[in-house]
């Protein structure tokens, strides 16, 4: 249980990357199908995917478009990327979930060939959805702690017996001393997926 509010908690996305000869192309046919508008443009101001009607962007190493569709909540903004994504899954494109760093630079070293960017979320879009009893679509948000422990493998039962917190935190503890832990530092890839947190990987 954390402060959710504090903030060294925070939130960024997952962009969408890309790799084939047609994918840009396939990319903007779909969105297009699902009945968006797309506006090529100079760049791409990030600030503005997220505020309706900007559900999306798209970047090429030559060229960037933006991606128009008239949304009331970032809930329905990712339901249209989600959309997208299932439909360019049935093409046989491969969507893979970089950070923002990293899918910049893997477009810039010519490893993927388009970058789909997405809106982000803040903590009270979350809270709300998460309140109104909505599930947002997958690979919306990418939470950054200040340090992640990974490999915890936590009982369901000692979360959901009445418990208090403090016996909940003690028994919990005892479990941990049980483990070795490494330490893998912050920006390292830890299972196909980079932290830029510092992760402590607990082993039995």
């Amino acid at each position: 249980m954390v402060d959710y509010k504090n903030p060294t908690i925070q939130i960024f996305s997952w962009y969408r990357t890309i790799k084939g000869a047609n994918a840009v192309k396939q990319l903007l046919a779909q969105v297009k199908h699902i009945g968006c508008n797309v506006e090529k443009v100079n760049q791409i101001n990030e600030n503005v995917i997220g505020v309706s009607p900007i559900v999306a962007a798209i970047k090429t190493l030559d060229e960037s478009f933006l991606v128009s569709f008239e949304f009331e909540g970032l809930k329905e903004a990712y339901d249209v990327i989600e959309c997208t994504e299932k439909r360019l899954k049935t093409v046989g494109l491969e969507i893979k979930y970089e950070t923002e760093f990293d899918a910049q630079q893997r477009l810039t070293q010519h490893q993927v060939d388009v970058v789909l960017l997405i809106p982000k979320l803040t903590k009270q879009a979350i809270i709300e959805t998460a309140r109104s009893g909505k599930i947002f679509a997958h690979k919306v948000s990418r939470h950054i702690i200040p340090a992640r422990s990974m490999r915890v493998c936590v009982p369901l039962n000692l979360l959901k017996n009445n418990r208090s917190l403090s016996e909940i935190n003690e028994m919990l503890k005892s479990m941990l001393q049980k483990k070795r832990f490494k330490r893998i530092p912050s920006g390292s890839v830890f299972e196909g997926r980079r932290y830029e947190e510092d992760l402590y990987v607990f082993e039995e």
